[in-house]
């Protein structure tokens, strides 16, 4: 990870670019884990992971 990730974070959060965000953490998440720092690494994925869980609506 390096400073420009963190930038672009934050500008993906401001302009609601959920997409961007999930992909740039993702990114995040497996340098992490190539680096060695597994435990952050997988920790991003699982906090990624639960935001990704589906959630039925009512639809009536």
């Amino acid at each position: 990870m390096n400073n420009m990730d963190v930038i672009e974070l934050i500008r993906y959060h401001m302009e609601k670019d959920e997409e961007a965000f999930k992909d740039t953490a993702y990114r995040i998440a497996e340098d992490f884990c190539r680096n060695g720092d597994n435990q952050i690494g997988l920790y991003i994925f699982s906090l990624l992971s639960a935001h990704n869980t589906f959630v039925p609506m009512d639809m009536q």
